[in-house]
């Protein structure tokens, strides 16, 4: 008797779906989550100070974070733009701290160019923000990682972009701006634009229109596909059900 005729829920599952899905490294795997700014100290922190200025403050290491205040020029919190410096080089130097905990997957939250601490705000994704380093340092990241065994995994923040970002910047202020089908922006949205959730520092990107597709994901140069050609084993992505 099969699963199908007992119980109407489908066919038996053959054992060799099972074993392909116990190859696939994404099942079941151990997963150790970072974010660079806060996981390990920079060597070349004296050489990075110039990386952050006000509004931005950069924090000494052992300081702990505090509640912030909105900041209505900036349209974001205060504690959004408190900073401890971390990097992927000195990421790069603890790999040893992760791999003896077990982890088969590194993720790491936002590297791109952005304006705040999280990086969920994109100024640029085929950028990394330069508190965190280069793509020489993704590249090298990302050897290390893979030759200890263990996948590298980014965060796609595909649904939007950060409202200091050039292109909405051009596209909010500029109705012939070639941007401007990359957001959806109109009198009928708070502050000009649709935002993810309210929050103003984040227009939401118009993925049905073709360019930002081609631009993100779909093109041999797209930023997801360049990321996996520096050594991105995946990606997550956030706000996936939007």
């Amino acid at each position: 008797m099969t699963r199908s005729s007992a119980n109407n829920v489908g066919p038996e599952i053959s054992a060799e779906t099972f074993a392909a899905r116990e190859r696939d490294w994404r099942n079941g795997a151990i997963v150790y989550q970072v974010l660079v700014d806060r996981f390990a100290p920079s060597a070349r922190l004296e050489d990075k100070r110039g990386l952050y200025p006000a509004p931005k403050v950069l924090r000494d290491w052992t300081e702990a974070p505090q509640p912030g205040n909105y900041l209505v020029d900036e349209r974001l919190n205060s504690q959004e733009l408190d900073f401890w410096g971390g990097d992927l080089a000195s990421l790069l130097s603890r790999l040893d701290h992760v791999e003896s905990l077990g982890a088969d997957v590194l993720y790491l939250n936002p590297i791109h160019l952005a304006y705040t601490n999280h990086k969920y705000d994109a100024l640029d994704f085929q950028k990394i923000s330069p508190e965190f380093g280069d793509r020489t340092d993704f590249v090298r990241l990302a050897a290390d990682v893979h030759a200890r065994g263990m996948k590298l995994v980014l965060d796609g923040v595909f649904n939007h972009m950060g409202r200091n970002a050039p292109i909405f910047q051009d596209a909010i202020t500029n109705p012939d701006s070639v941007w401007r089908n990359w957001f959806a922006i109109g009198p009928q949205y708070t502050g000009g634009a649709r935002v993810w959730t309210g929050y103003q520092n984040l227009p939401e990107l118009n993925l049905a229109n073709p360019a930002v597709r081609a631009y993100l994901y779909e093109d041999p140069t797209s930023v997801l596909r360049s990321y996996l050609r520096d050594g991105a084993d995946g990606w997550r992505l956030d706000t996936a059900f939007e």
